[in-house]
């Protein structure tokens, strides 16, 4: 299973899938940590996983629409969301629109650069028009300098600045950007020592899993970094902890 990946055209696998969903909305739904229920993490882009979902995106799709059709008979009370990887083509969005139209918010892991989410908004309106929630985005505190606390600050200003201006309550008050987003999920909390399977030693430019990639720094991606690492419970704050910290209390605009 694991080696072959999920066959979405496979009927006892679908069914299994949904019956996992099952059990685990009830027994969740009435916890007061529920906010939504959040379908897949990136299914539509994960080919290094063996994800099938992009090599049959309507399939796929059916089973998202199936699923959260199921989800919202079982727990009236969330909304039902999907995660995509951001892919540009929006090709997994345009079968959401097709077969599955119970989804009520679409999820995107994205990473777009220094100036925020470009067209992203606009895109995923005009191909299946629902609330957008940026499950994940961030960026590395790490440049050409080494570790860089100003790079990190200025992406995720600009990026929250970004999901501020197109969110629902300026489009109505000012008319501005396209209203869509709910909001977003930082990532990462705190940096990643163990990504190289050296979790004793902070790396730059490597992960185990994946060939050496030099200017990808994936075990810096925290808004707290973790010292010398001579504690594993060190907790420094970035300037980007500080900022949100400013932001989320109303004393920065």
């Amino acid at each position: 299973m694991w080696k072959e990946g999920v066959d979405y055209n496979n009927p006892q696998q679908r069914e299994n899938i949904k019956n996992s969903v099952k059990a685990m909305v009830l027994d969740n739904k009435d916890e007061p940590y529920i906010l939504m229920w959040l379908l897949g993490n990136e299914n539509n882009i994960a080919t290094w996983s063996n994800m099938n979902a992009p090599h049959y995106p309507e399939v796929y799709a059916s089973l998202v629409g199936e699923i959260a059709d199921m989800i919202h008979q079982l727990d009236p009370n969330h909304p039902v969301a999907v995660c995509d990887g951001d892919s540009l083509d929006y090709n997994t969005l345009k079968h959401y629109a097709k077969v599955a139209p119970g989804i009520d918010i679409v999820a995107y892991n994205a990473y777009r650069g220094m100036f925020g989410f470009g067209n992203l908004w606009q895109k995923s309106k005009e191909v299946f028009d629902r609330p957008i929630f940026i499950s994940e985005f961030g960026q590395y505190a790490y440049s050409d300098k080494g570790e860089d606390e100003e790079i990190q600050y200025r992406y995720f200003k600009n990026a929250w600045v970004d999901i501020e201006d197109n969110a629902a309550s300026k489009y109505w008050a000012e008319h501005q950007g396209q209203g869509n987003v709910i909001g977003g999920v930082i990532f990462h909390w705190t940096d990643q020592w163990y990504l190289n399977w050296t979790p004793f030693e902070q790396n730059t430019g490597s992960r185990a899993w994946v060939e050496n990639q030099p200017v990808k720094h994936d075990e810096y991606w925290g808004i707290l970094s973790m010292g010398n690492g001579s504690d594993t419970l060190m907790r420094q704050k970035r300037k980007t902890y500080e900022l949100f910290t400013q932001i989320w209390n109303g004393s920065k605009k």
